[in-house]
């Protein structure tokens, strides 16, 4: 398989060691020939002082692919007939070939790649591709190479590695791609320094890959419900089973009215405000540095900063769990996302290991895990069970339902979602989150009959499965524009209790029309 991604040309070759990746630059050579001019010069100039940078990485790339954006321009756009599309890649090209480091590019630009781990100098970079999950590639980097990578990084920190905290974790955000770049050095790795680089998209990743078949459709339709219902959610799930994908699509999805603050240590989640909404970002201190804000401290302080909604991202801690659910306590609205490897394994550390007490987990009304699938050809990862908790029994539900006592102790119920697509189990379904929505909203159940609700969730399931059928034939904006306006009408219907009261009476429903 061959494909394009300009000045490269990427080959998918199927060996008997697995997958590999090859990417080869496709410039003729009379413009190679003149870039290597151009790259000359511009390297002299840098040495001797002549090109003033700026102190951010982020305007280093800005001010260096502009100024040879403008001297291939003149060069070559004659001769050549480049667009500018070209000129511009033909320009982070030189950029890199400047730094030194030009063998990862193909990687940064490249759509398909989300992850890039390299484990040492000397050492054959490997890859998760989103098309053909793991493969390898034909790059090895040398020392110098991975030294001058992670000088990048540690320029933009600008906290050094040390024998004391041998490990950073570093955002870089251009125009051109979004990186997490986390570095582990000697003597925590023993062979050198490795590098792992996350890419981010600034907008979600498709439907599809969230929701891989119409179960799972039905289940993300859950979460828009009890996204429009500002529901406390925390979404747990082992490391690269896509937490973040999930959490950037719910949020982007949020009613713009909404003012969000978000809390992360690196900058993961894509750039809401693309999508029109109010959104704060607050940065602390990552897990594994001591100096800084620490992130829950400042979940702590979230109530004086009047959000609609929060995010937390990578609750990790026993100090941030307890911020947490402390914060949800309070009245905080959210949603976070946290490492687990099922959800047995996570209440038994927050419950037996943290010691945060049972009572306090209620305040949580969804957990949403997701899994990541390792197969011979491809690594999956998306969403895979809802499970809702509550203070109270309910004996019909437990009979129809497979429910997961985790600890016999635990004064909750902690019900999974049924996997049956019958429309009796879709009502059970239904039912659960009128129980929730009774706890969030109970003035509504004093003017609406308790069947009627039910009814209404049922539909409102129903509607919303139906928009993301629509969505997945969509473009990425297309769909998130559908999604985001349809979650706005219904957490507007249900903050409006009149409104719902008269909806229902009528037997019209506002999401069918």
């Amino acid at each position: 398989m061959k494909y394009i991604v300009y000045p490269y040309e990427i080959l998918i070759k199927h060996t008997s060691n697995g997958i590999v990746y090859v990417s080869k630059l496709t410039i003729s050579e009379k413009i190679h020939i003149e870039l290597e001019k151009i790259i000359s010069v511009v390297s002299h100039r840098i040495r001797i002082g002549k090109m003033i940078l700026d102190s951010t990485l982020e305007k280093l790339f800005e001010q260096l692919v502009k100024y040879l954006s403008e001297k291939i321009s003149i060069v070559l756009r004659k001769k050549c007939n480049l667009t500018r599309h070209k000129l511009e890649r033909l320009a982070l090209y030189c950029t890199f070939k400047i730094l030194k480091i030009e063998n990862i590019l193909a990687f940064l630009i490249d759509e398909k790649i989300l992850e890039i781990y390299i484990d040492g100098p000397n050492t054959t970079i490997y890859a998760s591709h989103i098309d053909f999950g793991r493969v390898n590639t034909n790059v090895v980097l040398s020392e110098e190479e991975i030294s001058r990578l992670i000088s990048l990084a540690l320029f933009k920190s600008c906290k050094p590695l040390s024998y004391i905290t041998p490990s950073t974790k570093v955002d870089i955000n251009t125009r051109w791609f979004k990186l997490r770049i986390s570095i582990d050095a000697p003597p925590l790795s023993e062979d050198g320094p490795t590098i792992v680089i996350r890419k981010h998209r600034n907008i979600p990743i498709h439907v599809r890959f969230i929701a891989h078949n119409k179960y799972k459709l039905h289940l993300l339709a859950i979460l828009l419900m009890s996204i429009a219902l500002r529901f406390n959610i925390l979404v747990a799930g082992e490391p690269d089973s896509g937490k973040t994908t999930l959490a950037s699509f719910l949020l982007s999805c949020t009613p713009n009215y909404w003012r969000i603050i978000l809390i992360e240590d690196v900058k993961e989640i894509i750039n809401l405000k693309v999508f029109g909404k109010k959104a704060i970002r607050l940065k602390v201190r990552p897990y594994e540095a001591k100096p800084g804000f620490a992130k829950h401290h400042e979940i702590l302080k979230l109530l004086h900063r009047t959000p609609d909604y929060i995010f937390v991202g990578e609750i990790q801690s026993k100090e941030d769990s307890f911020a947490l659910v402390d914060a949800f306590c309070s009245g905080v609205r959210g949603l976070a996302t946290t490492h687990a490897k099922s959800i047995k394994d996570l209440l038994n550390r927050w419950c037996n290991i943290f010691k945060i007490h049972p009572y306090q987990l209620t305040s949580i009304d969804l957990i949403c895990t997701t899994k990541r699938r390792i197969s011979e050809k491809f690594i999956r990862r998306g969403l895979h069970a809802i499970y809702l908790i509550t203070d109270r029994k309910v004996d019909t539900l437990e009979r129809n339902l497979n429910e997961l006592l985790v600890n016999v102790n635990l004064p909750i119920t902690l019900t999974r979602f049924c996997e049956d697509e019958t429309k009796e189990y879709k009502k059970i379904n239904a039912m659960l989150l009128s129980m929730k929505i009774k706890e969030h909203f109970p003035e509504i159940l004093d003017f609406v009959d308790y069947r009627a609700l039910i009814d209404a969730t049922y539909r409102a399931l129903l509607f919303l499965e139906k928009k993301l059928n629509l969505a997945s034939k969509l473009s990425e904006d297309d769909s998130i524009i559908i999604l985001s306006n349809a979650v706005s009408q219904i957490s507007s219907l249900f903050n409006d209790p009149l409104t719902i009261t008269k909806i229902l009476a009528e037997k019209t429903y506002l999401w069918t029309t």
